[in-house]
């Protein structure tokens, strides 16, 4: 896959962790794409079921919801929530790890976009970088999105 293809699908955004929290971070750098406070942690914020994907190991969640004033391509229906589960990586210890975004349909559930998130983060999860690839998350570009990343990190 052309690396010129790949530039133009991803988007890439930084957090920072906000002092004296554990997993709420604030918009930092790059492309406002998702919202401005996010909560990412290794520990996980709701319990997920056990099957499917989610067999594989976790490195943690990602919930955001986005308030009246943000606009973005992933705000469609209230309330206004993107999600993942953050899925290791093995062959990229480089990266915390995955997820595919999930927004909130017109019926206010959680549905996949086909979105893939890689985050990236120092030991500490001071700051935390998301490479969001659009329409990536199937797994023939997945390993494809990854490389790149990597690569430009």
């Amino acid at each position: 896959m052309e690396n010129e293809f790949l530039r133009k699908q991803l988007r890439i955004c930084t957090y920072q962790l906000k002092q004296g929290t554990k997993s709420s971070y604030y918009f930092s750098g790059g492309e406002r794409l998702l919202p401005n406070r996010v909560g990412i942690t290794p520990d996980g914020f709701t319990q997920v079921r056990k099957k499917g994907r989610n067999l594989q190991p976790i490195a943690g969640q990602f919930v955001a919801t986005f308030n009246k004033k943000e606009e973005s391509m992933l705000k469609q229906y209230p309330p206004y929530i993107v999600r993942t589960q953050i899925w290791k990586i093995e062959d990229y210890p480089q990266f915390i790890g995955y997820g595919t975004c999930g927004i909130t349909n017109e019926n206010g559930e959680t549905q996949d976009t086909g979105d893939l998130m890689v985050f990236c983060s120092n030991n500490k999860w001071e700051t935390i970088t998301i490479f969001f690839f659009i329409g990536m998350a199937t797994p023939q570009f997945r390993d494809e999105a990854f490389r790149y990343a990597a690569s430009i990190i």
